[in-house]
């Protein structure tokens, strides 16, 4: 998980590499243009608003999508199956 962060805290810093990189065996290296580009988007956004560091950026982005996806679910399973279980979806 560590690895992931660093490479999305490095995308929202100096962007997506703009060609690939190889190993002396001819292989190319992992790349960061497999990597979603909301996330990092959305940390440099934070950076360039709040002035934050980017790896607090990258916190305060974190935390923003999961209350955004707790707050779906409970919408989700609460008109499904009622308030209670919303909470219950939530809660698990």
């Amino acid at each position: 998980m560590r690895w992931d962060s660093a490479r999305y805290l490095h995308i929202a810093e100096h962007g997506y590499p703009n060609h690939l990189e190889y190993a002396p065996d001819g292989l190319p290296e992992p790349s960061a243009l497999a990597f979603f580009p909301m996330v990092p988007a959305l940390i440099r956004v934070v950076h360039l608003v709040t002035f934050l560091p980017f790896p607090y950026a990258g916190v305060v982005v974190s935390w923003s999508m999961a209350a955004i996806a707790a707050a779906g679910v409970h919408t989700l399973a609460g008109s499904l199956f009622g308030r209670r279980a919303g909470y219950a979806c939530v809660g698990l």
